[in-house]
Parts: C-alpha cells; sequence; structure tokens
C-alpha cells in the first residue's frame, strides 16, 4: 500500500506547499493605490503591492482570478500555478489529475444538486488508481427537509492500489448500515446500494440514500425555518475545476458562475454569515461550558462588520476586477484592480470618495492596520474631471485626505458653428463669390 501512501503524503504535501505561498514577510517593498475617479461617481481602485518573503517552500507561484459583473449574474474564474523545488526520480515520481462539474439549482420546493468527478493518480512505475463519479445527485423537498442521495461511484486500479479493489468489492448495503449504527447515525437511511466487478476489474457502485435534514438541524440546534429559507433563496450556480499535480509542478483552473445580481448576493451573504456566526457562538458556548476548553471566533467578526459596512454602502456596478498573485525570486507582487464601485445614492464622485475614506477608517480601526490612512493615493480623473483639495488641484493625496477632495466637471469649450469657424476674410470672398455666380446667371437668363 506504499502507493496510497505515498499519494495521501504528496496530497498534504502540495496543500501545505499553496498555503505557504506567503512564507515569511521579511520587508515590505512598496505599496502603491490608484483611483479612477468617473463622472458618473463610480471609481476603480488599482493596487500594486511588493514585499519580500522568504522560507516559502515554493520556488515559484502564479494566481490570476478575474471577475466578471454582469445584471443578475457574476462570474468568478481563476488559475493557479506553482512550482516547488522538490525533484523526483523514475521511483518517486507520482501525478495526480482530476476535474469537477456541479450545478445548483433551486426553488420554492425543491433544491437540487449534481456533481460529475473524475479523479486520476499514478506514478511511474505502472501503478495507477482511478475514481469517476457520475453523477453524483442531491434532491432535497426543502418543506420537509428530506433529500435523495443517488450515484454511480466506478474505481479501477492497476499495480499495488488493485488491492484497494479486493476490499471495495466486499463493501454492501448491510456492512454501511452497520457503520452507520456503530457511528449513531440515524438521520441517513440506505434505500439502495449494490456493487459489481466487470471482467476488466473495475467495480461500479450504484447507491440511494435518504437524507434526514430535519433531524440532523434537531440534533445540531439549528434554526430549521433559517435553513429552509437559505435554501428557497440559494441561487443557480455553475462551477467547474481541473487540477494537475505532480512532484514538481501544480496547476488548478476553478470557474463558478452565479446567476443572481452579485449587490444582492452579497448583501443575503453577510446576513447569512452573521446568522451563522450566532448558531456558532451558541455551540461554542455550550462546549466551554461542558468540556471547559474555550474557543472563540471573535477574530471573524471585525472581518464580517468590514464586509457588512462594505454592502451597506457600496454598490458593484457592471464591470470587471482582477487579482494576480505572482511569487518570484523571493518577491511577492499582488496587483488588485476592482470593478467600478460606487456609493449608494451617491450624486457626486467626490460622495464616493468619502465613503472609501470611511470605509478605510473602519478597516484601520477594526482591523488594526495600522497607518492605512496614511497609504499614499494616486488619483486619475476621467476626462472633463478636476479633482481639487482646498482650492488646488491635486494629483495625489493620502487615504485620509480624501474625505477633503472637491470633483467638479469642467466647462466644455463651446464647438463654433461653421460659420464661426470660417475667418471673416474668407466669408467675404465667399459671399463676393456668389454674387459673382448670381450676375452671371442672371445675364445669361435675358440673353436667352
Amino acid at each position: 500500500m506504499s502507493f496510497v501512501n505515498n499519494i495521501c503524503k504528496y496530497i498534504l504535501a502540495a496543500l501545505l506547499l499553496v498555503l505557504s505561498t506567503l512564507g515569511v514577510v521579511t520587508g515590505s517593498l512598496s505599496t502603491a493605490m490608484k483611483i479612477h475617479v468617473y463622472s458618473d461617481g463610480s471609481i476603480v481602485i488599482d493596487i500594486l503591492h511588493h514585499d519580500r518573503v522568504e522560507n516559502t517552500g515554493v520556488k515559484e507561484a502564479y494566481v490570476q482570478g478575474n471577475l466578471d459583473v454582469g445584471d443578475d449574474y457574476y462570474e468568478l474564474a481563476a488559475t493557479l500555478e506553482v512550482a516547488t523545488f522538490s525533484t523526483c526520480t523514475p521511483d518517486t515520481c507520482m501525478y495526480i489529475e482530476g476535474s469537477m462539474i456541479t450545478t445548483t439549482t433551486s426553488s420554492s420546493e425543491l433544491f437540487e444538486l449534481t456533481t460529475m468527478l473524475v479523479l486520476n493518480m499514478w506514478d511511474s512505475r505502472g501503478n495507477a488508481l482511478n475514481v469517476s463519479v457520475n453523477p453524483l445527485n442531491y434532491k432535497l423537498n426543502i418543506s420537509s427537509l428530506r433529500a435523495l442521495l443517488s450515484g454511480i461511484v466506478e474505481l479501477s486500479a492497476t499495480g499495488e492500489p488493485a488491492q484497494i479493489l479486493e476490499y471495495a468489492s466486499m463493501l454492501n448495503k448491510s456492512t454501511i448500515e452497520q457503520i452507520l449504527e456503530e457511528a449513531n447515525i440515524t438521520w441517513i437511511t440506505v434505500n439502495t446500494f449494490t456493487s459489481e466487478i466487470n471482467e476488466h476489474g473495475k467495480v461500479k457502485y450504484t447507491f440511494e440514500l435518504e437524507i434526514n435534514e430535519l433531524e440532523l438541524a434537531n440534533m445540531l440546534g439549528v434554526n430549521t425555518t433559517f435553513i429552509k429559507e437559505q435554501y428557497k433563496t440559494m441561487p443557480s450556480t455553475t462551477s467547474r475545476v481541473f487540477f494537475y499535480s505532480n512532484t514538481t509542478n501544480n496547476y488548478a483552473e476553478i470557474s463558478l458562475r452565479v446567476n443572481k445580481n452579485i449587490n444582492e448576493h452579497l448583501e443575503h451573504m453577510v446576513d447569512v454569515y452573521n446568522e451563522i456566526l450566532t448558531q456558532i457562538e451558541i455551540a461554542l458556548q455550550e462546549i466551554s461550558r461542558t468540556t471547559g476548553i474555550e474557543l472563540s471566533i471573535e477574530g471573524v467578526k471585525p472581518v464580517l462588520a468590514i464586509l457588512e459596512k462594505f454592502t451597506d454602502n457600496f454598490t458593484i456596478l457592471n464591470s470587471r476586477g482582477l487579482f494576480v498573485l505572482e511569487l518570484k525570486e523571493n518577491t511577492l507582487t499582488i496587483n488588485i484592480t476592482t470593478p467600478r464601485l460606487i456609493k449608494k445614492n451617491a450624486r457626486t464622485p467626490a460622495d464616493t470618495l468619502i465613503a472609501l475614506y470611511n470605509l478605510a477608517k473602519d478597516m484601520q480601526s477594526e482591523l488594526g492596520i495600522e497607518e492605512l490612512l496614511n497609504t499614499t493615493v494616486y488619483l486619475i480623473p476621467e476626462n472633463g474631471l478636476k479633482i481639487t483639495r482646498n482650492g488646488t488641484e491635486v494629483e495625489q493625496v493620502s487615504l485620509g485626505e480624501l474625505a477633503e477632495l472637491e470633483v467638479t466637471t469642467l466647462t466644455p469649450t463651446p464647438t463654433p458653428s461653421l460659420l464661426e469657424q470660417i475667418p471673416l476674410t474668407h466669408l467675404a470672398i465667399v459671399a463676393g463669390a456668389v454674387l459673382v455666380l448670381a450676375a452671371v446667371a442672371t445675364l445669361l437668363a435675358r440673353k436667352r
């Protein structure tokens, strides 16, 4: 079983490498912030940050994320590439490749989730393990909170992992029911579970389980009315994931489309997170009371508070945002371009700049980001706009001075009429030429 053990160790190592990408910050090199100001009152914020980092365990890394915002949808797409310092020999090289597609739909009565998954793992010695789930379907009756989970799972293997198939073929309905009973899991009922092995040694499972979410919620003390509302209002989504890993490189592509207005969805999710946070606090208090172990989520509250203030004060307009993280030669570069943001009910661009100042002030105090308001900001107004502070036009200020700015629209220079664009001497010549031609035309008419 060394192949399986190596795979597990490799997955853990790859995860740790990705999570440790930020490494140890040894000194900030620079941070530049630009604010593009538009006549409709909106702004776009550009942030470019450089840091010197050490001990990342990663040779190079590149992450790019894109946000595309439309009227009634938004899409997130990201790619990730990580190169490690690891090397391998023919006996130690291992590879993982997988893809997953998930869709969700919801109505007043039914929530449905469908997933298709393919996972392939192999090494240089002919060992391989392949898993496919096609499909995995979850259908929930929202009123009763009862669901059916059904699916088809196929396993195949060669080399050392082929031993797994011997145990996998022994799995049946009775075995699963016994496992659930021993774990005191009463909210799952096995309706059907069959397994078969074809002539190539591939194992195929077909199953249907009944999930009683109502019973589970009551066991956990969760508000079932809250759960039902979340299912009813959940937007339809489509997500795709592809990833590839070997000993030296990791690559992933991720995309998510949410069919709902991003501002409505963010406001809704803030309410959801607040409710979940309340439920978690109650559970942690009970754990602390019964076990004496002190657990706290106080660190999450300020972040959620800032997100709530953002949704209360800003609207994201139809536009695109960008996030890029690059680690190369121990230098970490982060570039963020926000989509277009506007203060709710803003009458001028200055209203949005004041709202941004207030948000930055809250972030400095609640998140403990020291000197945030001292950050230098470069102002880039749209053509036709003028930004001043105390009557003087400015191109850069600190975040703390945004509330002191005025944004005015430059009076456009009147466009002269066609006659105004022609010099008087030219008008005289033209007028004379017209008179001469008229006189000639008159004489010719008389001769006839």
